[in-house]
């Protein structure tokens, strides 16, 4: 093979040394530098005229404090005829720029989180206290996990446990160094650092590490996931706020871990090493908290009006929950959500007079019933979001490959969940044609419902560039389930149907390769590829669009994961032919043929098997070309003597039945993790806009 010699001669090169001495120092890894945080820009300064000031409020980065917001200025703008703006960004911003006069009102300062700041400011005479704007106590914590998790594990129970290694892997991630992953605060809040301090202060800094969660989104998304997955996670949150309502309404609620109570001595300690955060002795806590509104003291002077409105504002717990249930469940601008709270609700009018109230409900409409309000207009069902012109009015599922058992499953799934009269499934033609339809739809910011599989190089792509996809709760998966799936052979004859299981991903070679080629079969024993390697070699494809010879060459070349799985004598020679000698192959002993199954990961692991059976163990091989299905009945008929990718349960009544007619077996686990598949995958941004669309289940349901 001429590619193979070439990737020999070169790849190898970059490997002689690696390989002899199959062992040495790291290369140290580079430490990336934070970026600073952007200072907010304020929209429009505070205009302090003879007549009405502006009012600029603090727009923090989370659901509580918008909401309030838009309560208070469509009440002020209507009621009191004052303009409003705003200035968003995160605590420790929007608390200078309040003391800077870039704004005059923040409806949640948090004490006492921000004590010493807000200390500072009231002495200088800057800013005031002038009421709560939370009738409830307000809480948070950066060690808590979900209540199924605390379910399994008994002894899990405060941060001291997470210092043993039987909990601390629980939540350890690839990127953590066996520490256990920690979700934390959102960048530029003040928590940021007093969660850092606890970490360090409880003596988890060798047991935990902090995970930058990027955004309130990106918190938001990390928690959700998990949850919905039912994987273990340790993150940081507060009350009262939509997410808690939800994980304890849908996934059974979380767990807050025990901590050291708070005491004053240990806030004073906080505050002394805020700053220096490694320098933390001890910590605590966070105390319950008060959640203040606050103003610019030379407001209060120019709006004596605003300052009595704020007095007598107080938002029940009925209040914010109601406001923040609309929010998560409509998706509506927060303004608009404010709006239909004030229509609907008469809590706020004891903030003001019955003639404010008058004229804030004539400006936006006038009060709504309640009977009136649940009156549901007729409204398109969700499905409806995924009619495409070929798709004969129905919504179109982009569904597997022909040839590939998923093309079955995926149609058995439709009959089974009920969904046959409103989904009707879509051929992509091919794996370019499946790449192609998902890729343009994510570029066009279209709705696209699809199916994919992973690990695999489209679906990091779509997180990395395109903000991520959802995957849709379906019916869990049980062997029952799976066993009435595969034993019917007709879809419309389905009377249930169940998700995906993750599936096992098995190397399997012929019987007769254990007698004819067994150094072989010993080097595929010992073959498994890590997470980092997939990654890696999936990026490099995706990167530089080389072909897979070329990637696997490449790949070698920077990691020695693949040198135990060889043999000493086999390593010799790969040494040899990276030193110049042409590959020693045998022709007298029997090809290696493998399964060239059409998705990235088994071409991948087919390329770097066949490098080094060819170099190091002087066999021919080759490759057969296919489908699932084709090429599984091509191993049973002796056509390929190796697959390197059978997944199951996918393949399993086929692969039963070839192992028990002796003429494949199984040698091993391809892939270390595990591997997952959905055919009912929408976009990111399209689970955002549409909150109610959560399950296979609510596809009939009406838009909300």
């Amino acid at each position: 093979m001429k590619t193979m010699r070439y990737l020999l001669v070169v790849g190898l090169m970059a490997l002689m040394t690696m390989v002899l001495a199959a062992c040495g120092d790291d290369d140290p890894t580079p430490t990336p530098t934070p970026r600073a945080a952007a200072d907010p820009t304020p929209t429009q300064a505070p205009a302090m005229t003879d007549e009405k000031p502006t009012l600029v409020f603090a727009d923090l980065n989370w659901s509580s404090a918008v909401l309030q917001n838009w309560v208070a200025r469509v009440i002020l703008e209507e009621g009191y005829g004052y303009e409003t703006d705003a200035v968003a960004g995160g605590t420790l911003p929007l608390m200078q720029a309040l003391v800077g006069g870039d704004l005059n009102v923040n409806m949640e300062i948090w004490l006492p989180n921000q004590q010493e700041a807000w200390d500072k400011a009231v002495a200088d005479g800057t800013v005031e206290g002038i009421g709560d704007s939370l009738s409830s106590v307000a809480w948070q914590s950066a060690f808590l996990i979900p209540q199924y998790t605390a379910d399994a594990n008994p002894g899990l129970r405060s941060v001291e446990d997470l210092k043993n290694p039987e909990y601390k892997a629980l939540f350890a991630r690839s990127t953590t160094g066996g520490k256990a992953a920690l979700i934390t605060c959102i960048p530029g809040w003040e928590c940021e650092i007093r969660n850092e301090q606890q970490v360090v202060g409880y003596g988890l800094a060798d047991h935990v590490e902090l995970v930058n969660p990027g955004s309130f989104e990106g918190l938001n998304s990390e928690i959700l996931s998990a949850f919905e997955r039912g994987e273990d996670l340790l993150f940081y949150y507060w009350g009262p706020t939509a997410l808690i309502g939800t994980l304890v309404s849908e996934y059974g609620g979380y767990l807050r871990l025990e901590e050291p109570a708070s005491t004053p001595e240990c806030e004073e300690h906080i505050g002394a090493t805020h700053d220096n955060p490694e320098d933390t002795e001890f910590a605590c806590e966070y105390a319950d908290a008060q959640v203040v509104i606050a103003m610019r003291t030379d407001l209060m002077e120019k709006a004596p009006d605003v300052v009595d409105f704020f007095k007598g504002y107080e938002l029940s717990d009925e209040g914010i929950f109601s406001l923040l249930g609309r929010y998560a469940d409509t998706g509506e601008d927060p303004a608009d959500v404010a709006k239909y709270w004030l229509r609907t609700s008469d809590e706020w009018k004891s903030w003001v007079g019955s003639d404010v109230a008058d004229t804030v409900l004539n400006a936006i409409g006038g009060p709504i019933a309640m009977d009136d309000s649940m009156m549901m207009e007729d409204k398109p069902a969700y499905w409806e979001l995924f009619v495409r012109p070929d798709s004969d009015g129905k919504a179109g599922l982009v569904t597997c490959i022909p040839g590939w058992e998923c093309e079955v499953v995926n149609e058995k799934q439709v009959y089974g969940y009920g969904l046959q009269d409103v989904i009707t499934l879509i051929n992509p033609g091919s794996y370019e044609g499946l790449n192609a339809e998902i890729l343009g739809a994510f570029e066009r910011q279209e709705n696209i419902l699809f199916y994919y599989w992973g690990p695999e190089t489209l679906p990091a792509k779509l997180t990395n560039q395109y903000g991520g996809f959802f995957r849709l709760e379906e019916p869990a998966y049980s062997a029952e389930c799976w066993d009435h799936m595969t034993s019917v052979d007709e879809a419309e004859d389905i009377t249930q149907a169940c998700e995906y299981s993750d599936a096992d991903v098995l190397i399997a070679v012929r019987t007769e390769l254990l007698e004819s080629a067994p150094d072989v079969v010993a080097f595929l024993e010992n073959w498994t590829l890590s997470d980092d390697a997939v990654n890696a070699l999936l990026g490099r494809l995706d990167e530089t669009g080389d072909d897979y010879q070329d990637v696997a060459a490449w790949w070698m070349a920077q990691s020695q994961e693949w040198v135990p799985w060889v043999s000493q004598e086999a390593l010799g020679k790969m040494a040899a032919v990276a030193g110049g000698a042409a590959p020693d192959i045998d022709g007298s002993k029997p090809t290696i043929i493998f399964s060239d199954l059409n998705w990235s990961t088994a071409l991948l692991q087919n390329a770097v098997a066949r490098l080094i059976i060819e170099a190091g163990y002087g066999y021919p091989t080759d490759s057969v070309a296919g489908g699932t299905i084709p090429l599984m009945q091509a191993l049973a008929a002796g056509d390929t003597n190796v697959t390197m990718e059978i997944w199951l349960p996918n393949q399993q009544a086929a692969w039963t039945e070839a192992s028990e007619a002796g003429t494949v077996t199984e040698i091993g686990d391809s892939l270390a993790s595990v591997a997952w598949q959905s055919a009912f995958l929408i976009p990111q941004y399209v689970a955002d806009a549409h909150p109610g669309l959560r399950s296979v289940e609510d596809l009939l349901k009406p838009q909300q």
